[in-house]
């Protein structure tokens, strides 16, 4: 059973599920880590409308609250000892790393690609760029 409250949970306008972490006392051999998936219509389950920002609406990153949450163990996608490093974490941090990169290199590298279209559409016609 899950009892806490996620903020900035993104696109709860529009999702059926979420996922969560949790810490898990009581494992055999100490506690553990579970990333665990949430059905967003399941009982205990209640999205606080708090996101209010102008710019980015559409995101919808509201609270989602979690009351005695029943969390099956097909819905438990990862678990791992506390304080344990591991390559999944790294696949998680890295993604998010790399996807914010991805998203600033993309309209950089168009501006890029713009501003040298625009030279060689002024040479062409005979003007300096």
């Amino acid at each position: 059973m899950l009892t806490g409250r996620k903020n900035f949970a993104t696109n709860t306008s529009v999702a059926t599920h979420c996922s969560t972490t949790a810490r898990y006392e009581d494992a055999d051999g100490g506690p553990r880590l579970l990333l665990c998936q949430i059905a967003l219509d399941q009982p205990g389950v209640r999205i606080h409308q708090t996101w209010d920002t102008m710019g980015m609406r559409g995101t919808q990153s509201n609270d989602v609250e979690l009351t005695e949450v029943f969390v099956e163990d097909s819905a438990v996608m990862h678990s791992l000892p506390v304080k344990h490093l591991d390559a999944r974490v790294l696949e998680t941090v890295w993604a998010w790393a790399w996807g914010d990169a991805g998203v600033l290199g993309r309209p950089h590298g168009s501006r890029g690609r713009c501003a040298g279209l625009d030279r060689s559409v002024a040479a062409e016609a005979g003007q300096d760029g």
